[in-house]
């Protein structure tokens, strides 16, 4: 399917968020100077990976929201919730 066709298909109408507009951890600190270093991950392929997204998750323009269904990996306040793009 076209990008296109599958945009006119969103409930959120035009009001999606593309990923590429959501800056990577590694982003986000080198924009926000009073960021300490040592907010960055051992493993610098995680700060190029991870994102912080603060609104509404069914706005973003991904394939799947996965939450977690056990007992063990409820993080209680939403943490736990996986995004995927399927592109």
């Amino acid at each position: 399917m076209r990008i296109e066709d599958k945009r006119s298909q969103y409930n959120c109408k035009s009001k999606y968020v593309p990923l590429k507009k959501i800056p990577t951890w590694k982003e986000h600190l080198a924009k926000h100077a009073h960021a300490e270093s040592a907010a960055y991950s051992k493993i610098e392929t995680f700060n190029e990976k991870i994102s912080i997204f603060v609104g509404d998750i069914t706005q973003l323009e991904i394939d799947a929201i996965v939450n977690a269904d056990t007992k063990t990996l409820l993080g209680g306040g939403g943490g736990d919730v996986k995004y995927y793009n399927l592109v």
